[in-house]
């Protein structure tokens, strides 16, 4: 659970052309873990398809209980992906800025639209046509050997 930020809200589409540039848009709130009023650093990166997607700004300096909004974009590739955002806070460690640390994650499925090969109305209707004849031609083997019997 993030103790330092919370991610508000993620706009994305739903579905993007191979090609086409996704832009993501991430509200992110300071949440005021401390409870005194303190402004806290904030950082977004996120990943689509292994590609690292970079935002702006870089990082943002959030009063207490106010949001910050990150923008960042990449090139939808030939296939259904994932992307993922994470937020970053500063780690203190005995009053020494640290490294950062990531905070909240969230993921996000983004479909290819566009022309995606799929079957032809003609090949949809052949397969039922062929399971149902597999499934009567079972069952009239059945009918016929209990006959027999």
């Amino acid at each position: 659970m993030a103790n330092f930020t919370e991610i508000v809200s993620i706009e994305a589409p739903q579905s993007a052309a191979e090609g086409e540039s996704v832009d993501i848009v991430v509200t992110v709130k300071n949440k005021n873990y401390w409870g005194d009023g303190r402004n806290q650093w904030v950082a977004v990166t996120g990943v689509a398809d292994g590609v690292t997607i970079p935002f702006q700004p870089e990082n943002s300096n959030i009063p207490s209980l106010q949001t910050a909004v990150f923008t960042g974009s990449f090139t939808m590739p030939g296939k259904n992906v994932t992307a993922g955002v994470g937020t970053w806070v500063p780690w203190l460690s005995n009053g020494v800025l640290g490294d950062w640390r990531i905070e909240e994650q969230r993921s996000l499925p983004i479909a290819l639209s566009g022309d995606v090969p799929g079957p032809t109305p003609d090949e949809e209707s052949e397969i039922p046509w062929l399971a149902l004849a597999g499934i009567g031609g079972v069952a009239l083997l059945g009918i016929l050997l209990i006959r027999r019997k």
